[in-house]
């Protein structure tokens, strides 16, 4: 039986036979169910703390949804954040070894692929030279020990997370997911459906989509003009979408697939060569582990998974959290530009313009640039002093009244600095500082209505959402990408106003003085429209998007942005 298309695009047939193996469905949810509750009543909902931060990527269906290269692309993202010694723990399926076993120690490599896995295997050789190593262990809590034990600072469990550990939860949910949302083997599920909407709002975990959160980008190296598509991954029809379009120069002549971690013999290779003749083998890089012994011949997808910023963010501020020496970035002596994986190849700046008339920025290499940027955003968010600077209160507690209006905080809105893609990289500073808890928003009512503002309006953006991350994709959907459209098809920045919610031709009594002189400058005449929304009886409030704009929506340091701007920003 095709289980693909049992799973994905069942027939008749297939359905029936799914209700008829729904009472072993019921049996193996409830099995799954208590083997993950059942360690709380020893350890407690928290889990077990082995006194150092953990993070699972997992998944709740069986099979591939890209575990494994998270893990990799996510390694290189910490080990740029030098957070020390990283340790990566799986439990090897299919190895033909037993207990624990390190792969690698440090970025040096110790066993070879039968003895470690596929898999850990294919981790362990990504990040050879790096300061991670990676060990192999059913009993996952043992390994978890051993790493701390030989200096381990951060652990990274492989599909860990029917485990009761104190730990943060990765779970990856595919972008095409099976029909039926039931437990196998009716279903594809290892855990219940539902507790996709119960973990979207828990502070310790955070749900990855594919293709939106993580994205993939295939290049084949080695190609030849007749390949032949080789492999044992779960899902294997998913690689059909990588692969190269047909022409005289390249060009799939057929395929096999092979279970999950199936391990290849070479009478399987030769008959594949003498029955089809191909140029080359076409494989993954995890089927590439096992074979080596026909190198020469191989065609491979190599793989490279980015990873949004929020989700790096959020496990960053979950590990300094957890850790009992919080690395700040003045120990580091990283901002937030140093962050970004993308910086913009040979983006350059207007060195005429007043924003870079001290500085000459074309001749700096990206990083410059972006750290230029980061300096500039806030200092523009900083012109506003705290109301208690001089009182014995804290001067550094953010509140409503210390931000300011959207519409006054710096972005790279001119032709070159958006063709030369520095408004994407702005945005991107911008949301790993919102992210990391140094800015947040806040709705402001009083430019188009008389209404007193309601308390609702003093609850911030982040205060509103269980995620800074999903907090953050929020406003982007709704207003930033919006607004950037608008940019980059030459829009004047007086029309963006107009477009995504006018204010009036009169300023509030209400407004600061010095907030009604700036106000002016981007004054856009929408008395029409003012009424319009004056009319409306339907509030400001997070659950009103059509309303956001640059003039309804504040943005202000928090206690925390205002220590990172002194510490980092205003230092020589």
């Amino acid at each position: 039986m095709d289980l693909y298309a049992y799973h994905y695009t069942p027939s008749l047939r297939h359905k029936i036979l799914s209700l008829l193996l729904l009472p072993f469905s019921a049996l193996y949810g409830l099995i799954a169910t208590l083997k993950r509750l059942a360690p709380r009543i020893l350890y407690g909902k928290q889990g077990r703390d082995f006194g150092l931060p953990i993070i699972s990527v997992g998944n709740l269906i069986a099979g591939g949804s890209g575990k494994t290269p998270f893990i990799i692309a996510l390694c290189k993202h910490l080990c740029l954040f030098r957070y020390g010694h990283i340790a990566v723990v799986s439990r090897g399926y299919k190895r033909q070894s037993k207990g624990l076993i390190w792969v690698s120690k440090q970025g040096r490599i110790l066993a070879d692929v039968a003895t470690s896995g596929d898999e850990p295997y294919l981790i362990a050789s990504a990040l050879a030279g790096h300061n991670v190593s990676v060990l192999v262990c059913k009993n996952r809590a043992k390994a978890i020990k051993q790493a701390k034990a030989q200096g381990a600072q951060l652990i990274l469990l492989d599909d860990g997370f029917r485990f009761c550990f104190k730990k943060f939860d990765v779970i990856l949910r595919p972008s095409f997911e099976p029909f039926y949302p039931r437990f196998i083997p009716s279903g594809l599920y290892r855990e219940s459906h539902s507790l996709y909407g119960k973990l979207a709002s828990s502070p310790r975990a955070i749900i990855a989509q594919d293709n939106i959160d993580f994205t993939r980008e295939v290049q084949i190296t080695n190609p030849s003009p007749k390949m032949f598509l080789i492999t044992a991954i779960a899902n294997p029809t998913r690689l059909l979408a990588f692969l190269p379009a047909m022409d005289k120069d390249c060009e799939i002549i057929g395929r096999q697939f092979f279970p999950d971690h199936h391990h290849f013999t070479p009478q399987e290779i030769h008959a594949i060569l003498g029955s089809y003749a191909p140029t080359s083998l076409l494989t993954t890089q995890k089927d590439a582990t096992k074979l080596q012994d026909f190198s020469q011949i191989l065609s491979i997808m190599e793989l490279a998974l980015h990873i949004h910023p929020s989700i790096v963010c959020a496990l960053r501020a979950y590990i300094d959290e957890m850790d009992s020496s919080p690395r700040e970035r003045s120990e580091r002596d990283l901002c937030i530009a140093d962050y970004l994986y993308t910086p913009p190849p040979s983006a350059t700046l207007a060195t005429d313009t007043p924003a870079y008339q001290s500085t000459h920025l074309s001749s700096y290499d990206p990083v410059q640039i972006l750290c230029a940027i980061e300096k500039r955003i806030f200092a523009s968010l900083a012109r506003t002093q705290c109301p208690n600077a001089t009182s014995k209160s804290n001067p550094l507690e953010s509140t409503f009244s210390t931000s300011i209006l959207l519409a006054w905080a710096w972005l790279p809105c001119d032709t070159t600095s958006v063709q030369n893609g520095l408004l994407d990289s702005a945005l991107g500073i911008l949301e790993n500082a919102f992210c990391d808890g140094l800015v947040d928003f806040w709705l402001d009512a009083r430019l188009y209505t008389s209404k007193a503002p309601s308390h609702a309006h003093r609850l911030s953006l982040a205060q509103s959402f269980p995620h800074r991350s999903s907090a953050w994709h929020y406003l982007f959907d709704t207003l930033f990408a919006p607004l950037c459209a608008s940019v980059k098809t030459g829009a004047k920045m007086a029309d963006i106003g107009a477009k995504m919610g006018a204010k009036a031709p009169e300023i509030s009594a209400k407004v600061e003085a010095n907030e009604a002189k700036r106000a002016k400058v981007a004054k856009v005449d929408s008395s029409d429209a003012l009424a319009a929304l004056r009319t409306q009886a339907k509030e400001l409030s997070w659950d009103s998007p059509e309303l956001f704009s640059i003039t309804t929506l504040r943005i202000g340091l928090t206690k925390k942005g205002w220590g990172y701007y002194k510490q980092r920003i205003t230092m020589p």
